[in-house]
């Protein structure tokens, strides 16, 4: 979430009007950079939506996994941005017409409102070219299934990359060596992925040109580069610090201080 907020506060300093739609909670965490952003003069604003706390079981407040306390809660939080919120975020796209949905991983559903209302779908992960041509590749050939005792210390190359890359069968993710319940949630998201206009990376060429180049040719996708967006959308000290409010930014801030101070010597 964090990377994808400096994102469309990128897109809005390049004269995009942007519309976030986040929860209550959520919002809390960036609030401050957007409301600089907009009494700046940049067309960006966040629309909050209720979190369905009640409906789903969960206490007031947890509405991302940085806040929950523990797995149990995987299912109720997913349900209720899958199931309960899904149809108030439908009814406000409708309603304002966009140009352009940028999407969320967890949000696959957009693809078919995106098409509904003929515009673009964008799809959004927070990772890099190098991690999503390494998973496309495993679920394409399945190299751990190759492996002669299929144990976890087993080492297995993962073909078809720019690079030589070996892993132990146990760093490869649970959901793609067996499968899982993150199997079947994974399947719709990478299907939605696929089938979209393209997707923005936060990412640039300079750090992993190979695999920039290796992943439209791959997986037959559209991208582009644009990281890395905290750069582009945190010019100063307070920005950067507001950047996520969760505990520990208190010592952040020091740090960047310090950092700060030893740079100007």
């Amino acid at each position: 979430m964090i990377p994808m907020v400096d994102e469309a506060r990128v897109f809005a300093k390049h004269g995009v009007d942007v519309t976030i739609i986040a929860t209550q909670a959520n919002a809390a965490l960036f609030q401050k950079n957007i409301d600089r952003d907009f009494k700046s003069g940049h067309r960006i604003r966040t629309h909050i939506l209720q979190f369905p706390s009640a409906q789903v079981g969960l206490p007031h407040g947890i509405e991302n996994l940085h806040a929950i306390t523990s797995m149990e809660m995987l299912f109720p939080l997913y349900q209720g941005y899958q199931v309960f919120l899904r149809q108030s975020i439908e009814h406000l796209i409708r309603e304002m017409r966009p140009d352009c949905i940028v999407s969320d991983m967890f949000f696959p559903w957009t693809l078919d409102l995106a098409d509904e209302l003929g515009i673009p779908r964008l799809a959004f992960r927070g990772t890099s070219y190098f991690s999503l041509c390494a998973e496309h590749c495993v679920r394409t050939y399945q190299p751990h299934k190759n492996s002669i005792n299929s144990d976890a210390v087993d080492i297995v190359s993962l073909p078809g990359l720019p690079h030589k890359i070996e892993m132990l069968i146990s760093q490869l993710p649970d959901w793609l060596r067996t499968t899982t319940h993150f199997t079947h949630l994974m399947e719709p998201i990478t299907e939605a992925e696929e089938k979209s206009y393209g997707i923005l990376m936060n990412s640039f060429h300079e750090l992993e040109k190979a695999y920039e180049e290796h992943f439209p040719t791959t997986i037959g996708l559209k991208s582009w580069s644009l990281g890395p967006v905290s750069l582009w959308a945190n010019q100063d000290l307070s920005e950067k610090t507001e950047r996520c409010k969760i505990s520990g930014s208190e010592d952040r801030l020091e740090l960047m201080s310090l950092k700060k101070k030893k740079i100007q010597m």
